[in-house]
């Protein structure tokens, strides 16, 4: 769990009517602090933003090593490596699979591939 005190963020930004609107919530028997405006799912998350991106395909989303990858790039290479767990490998909706993977490109590419595929990602 983390806390807001762990990682305080400006007033401001938590403020009714702000994208990071806060309110007190319940689940299960507990209360939190939870955000209003909060996708239900990472996987919708991802659906939003590529969405939102496919009007820029060309549009860097990365540098790294010297190499800008876009977000059309980007796109084609989660949804392949998708493909690849659905069709080849027979990952069914809610299978786990683990990531042990450094901090990259590749990693982000994984990661949505995992979820977009209807897996569970497990960093490890």
């Amino acid at each position: 769990m983390i806390y807001r005190s762990d990682f305080p963020a400006p007033t401001e930004l938590l403020a009714s009517g702000t994208a990071y609107e806060t309110y007190a919530g319940h689940i299960g028997d507990r209360e939190y602090e939870l955000f209003r405006n909060a996708p239900p799912t990472l996987n919708q998350r991802l659906s939003e933003t590529l969405a939102l991106r496919r009007a820029i395909p060309n549009g860097r989303m990365t540098q790294q090593d010297g190499t800008i990858t876009t977000f059309g790039e980007f796109e084609a290479r989660a949804v392949g490596l998708c493909s690849h767990l659905r069709n080849v490998i027979g990952l069914d909706a809610g299978d786990h699979v683990a990531l042990v993977m450094a901090n990259r490109f590749e990693w982000m590419i994984a990661f949505f591939a995992v979820l977009a595929a209807g897996g569970v990602p497990v960093l490890v």
